[in-house]
C-alpha cells in the first residue's frame, strides 16, 4: 500500500509535574524507591491510559463524606464545589433549612465551617486531595483532577455516628453528587447506612478495613454488607 500523509511529530505523554508524584506509586508504579523500598513496575491504576480518555468533569461533583476538608488548600482550592444557589449572607439562601451552606456542610458541629482542625480534619484533606488535587507543578497529583469536591464533615477526631453520616448521605444527594467517597467503617452491622445508600442514587466507594485481613471472615461494615 502507497500513500502520502504529513511527518507527523510524535511525542511521549508527558506525566505531570508534580512535586510528590513520582511517589504515588499506586497511580504510576516504574519500581521507583520510596522509603527505601523498591515498587513493583506496574503494579498501579493505570492513570495514563485514563488521563488520555479524561481528567474528569466538571459537572461531577464528588462527595467527600469524612472529616472536614481544608478548602484553601493550594492543591484542592480550585477542586471545589461551590454551591450557586446560596449566598453568604446569614440566611438560607436556597431554602434547604442549612445557613450559608457555600461550599458544604458540618453535620458534626452543624455549621458551615467545613474545616476546623489541621490535625483531626486532615483525613478529608488527604481524601481529597487524592481524588482531585490539580495539576499545579506542586505537591500531588488528583486522580481527576476536573471534578468538583463537595465537603461533607460529619467526623469530629475522627469518628462520627451512624445519625450525622445519614445525613450527609442525604445532603450530598439534594446538592447533586453522584460519587460519593466513605472512606470509614465499623466492625457493627449497620441496617441503617445500608438502607440509605441503598436509596441513594449514586456510586459508593467504601473503605474495606486498614486491617489487612479476610473481609470474609470479618467483614467491615458498611463495605461488607454491599457487595454483590
Amino acid at each position: 500500500m502507497f500513500y502520502a500523509q504529513p511527518d507527523y511529530s510524535l511525542e511521549t505523554f508527558v506525566l505531570p509535574e508534580e512535586e510528590h508524584f513520582n511517589q504515588q506509586w499506586a497511580l504510576f508504579n516504574d519500581g521507583q524507591e520510596i522509603e527505601g523500598i523498591n515498587g513493583t513496575a506496574g503494579i498501579d491504576i493505570n492513570i495514563q491510559d485514563a488521563w488520555e480518555i479524561t481528567y474528569g468533569e466538571e459537572d461531577v461533583i464528588v462527595a467527600v463524606i469524612d472529616t472536614g476538608v481544608d478548602i484553601e488548600h493550594s492543591d484542592i482550592n480550585e477542586s471545589i464545589f461551590i454551591n450557586v444557589n446560596e449566598e453568604l449572607n446569614g440566611e438560607d439562601t436556597d431554602n434547604n433549612d442549612l445557613i450559608d451552606d457555600i461550599n458544604g456542610w458540618d453535620f458534626a458541629n452543624n455549621d458551615n465551617s467545613v474545616y476546623d482542625s489541621s490535625i483531626y480534619d486532615l483525613h478529608g484533606t488527604h481524601i481529597s486531595g487524592a481524588i482531585a488535587a490539580s495539576l499545579n507543578e506542586e505537591g500531588i497529583a488528583g486522580i481527576a483532577p476536573n471534578v468538583k469536591i463537595l465537603p461533607v464533615k460529619f467526623m469530629e477526631e475522627n469518628t462520627g455516628s451512624t445519625s450525622d453520616a445519614i445525613k450527609a448521605i442525604e445532603y450530598a444527594s439534594d446538592m447533586g453528587a453522584s460519587i460519593f467517597s466513605c472512606s470509614w467503617g465499623s466492625l457493627h452491622y449497620n441496617q441503617a447506612l445500608k438502607d440509605v445508600i441503598e436509596q441513594t442514587e449514586g456510586l459508593f466507594i467504601f473503605a474495606a478495613g486498614n486491617f489487612a485481613q479476610d473481609t470474609e471472615i470479618e467483614p467491615v461494615y458498611p463495605a461488607s454488607c454491599l457487595r454483590s
